[in-house]
């Protein structure tokens, strides 16, 4: 599943995995360093490998920054796992991710706190793209990011045909019970419109160019089903231990 701005629709989000952990206590430092390199180097020679449909992108310029969208990811805690996801709010692919994958990850890792989950704007299908982004911002300012994004995607429609229009994203706020006098001026003031720009440049910096794109601990994950995506999840989630 992928959605493609510049080559159209792509199947497949993606896939992949990375971290390490490392251990103190100086009378033990040699033996940590020496167990940390041979859990990378099994790794990376295929003791856990990803499958050819999970390839792992391994490489800096594809490192996802370090620095979280807080109000944007469900736990409250930090945990030692991250999942990033770029998408579009008119891409079919991603409102299919969103009610399906997603939706799993969020009620079977995130809520339990296992792994934090950010979402990240690379709108660029058009207008509508980047309005229902800065919704989803004003949203994010009372606290509801999460409800406002799934409520976006529940409504998804043909692109660029008015689903997305001003006037429905005030209904969703209000359908969600948003202070509405806040939520408006908000969306009509284009608060957020330089935040959804940035998240885009960041993603092409990263080297995004369909949605949804996954990264997992900072690698793109590319073409996985939920279970392949779960098991990803819990390697991650077993190293970081």
């Amino acid at each position: 599943m992928g959605y493609s701005g510049r080559s159209g629709r792509k199947g497949g989000a993606r896939s992949a995995r990375l971290l390490y952990l490392l251990g103190g206590g100086a009378v033990i430092v040699v033996a940590a360093v020496a167990v940390i390199v041979f859990a990378v180097v099994s790794r990376d020679s295929g003791g856990s490998a990803a499958s050819p449909n999970t390839k792992a992108t391994d490489s800096a310029a594809q490192a996802v920054p370090a620095t979280p969208y807080p109000a944007a990811s469900e736990p409250t805690s930090e945990p030692a796992v991250t999942l990033v996801e770029f998408g579009d709010f008119q891409c079919s692919h991603c409102a299919q991710f969103a009610l399906t994958i997603g939706r799993r990850v969020k009620d079977e890792f995130v809520s339990a706190g296992r792994i934090r989950f950010e979402f990240r704007h690379f709108a660029f299908i058009g207008e509508e793209s980047f309005r229902a982004a800065e919704a989803t911002e004003c949203a994010r300012e009372q606290g509801r990011f999460w409800d406002y994004h799934d409520i976006v995607f529940e409504n998804w429609n043909t692109p660029n045909t008015g689903a997305y229009s001003d006037d429905n994203l005030k209904g969703f706020a209000s359908r969600l019970g948003l202070d509405s006098s806040s939520f408006d001026a908000c969306l009509d003031g284009g608060k957020h419109r330089d935040k959804v720009l940035s998240d885009r440049r960041e993603g092409e910096r990263l080297g995004v160019n369909s949605t949804p794109t996954l990264f997992l601990n900072g690698r793109k994950v590319e073409g996985v089903n939920y279970e392949e995506l779960a098991r990803l999840i819990e390697l991650e989630i077993a190293a970081a231990e």
